[in-house]
């Protein structure tokens, strides 16, 4: 699967593993994912997967709308994702570690 870097680092803001990258368990994707974010737009949104989606679609920041998918498709995408327990619960246990 090819990606931009947006949509590489939104993938794993949400909890995706890349296949080219050492093997991380889900909470370090979730924060490589935002640091990856941070780094290529200068921007910084928490773990908020929402407003990162909106931030890098108005942006194009990283190349996030190469394909053809619709907004509305990254944001169901989005919304499954960050919905999951186990995602919310390892957002939660990042945040009581900061």
């Amino acid at each position: 699967m090819r990606m931009t870097p947006a949509q590489l680092g939104m993938h794993q803001l949400l909890g995706g593993w890349v296949p080219v990258l050492p093997e991380q368990g889900l909470i370090d994707r979730i924060r490589s994912g935002r640091a990856f974010l941070v780094d290529i737009t200068k921007q910084d949104f928490g773990f908020d997967a929402l407003k990162w989606h909106e931030y890098l679609w108005m942006t194009d920041a990283g190349g996030y709308k190469w394909c053809r998918r619709s907004p509305a498709k990254w944001e169901k995408q989005a919304r499954l994702q960050i919905s999951r327990p186990e995602w919310i619960a390892a957002v939660q246990q990042i945040e009581r570690e900061l």
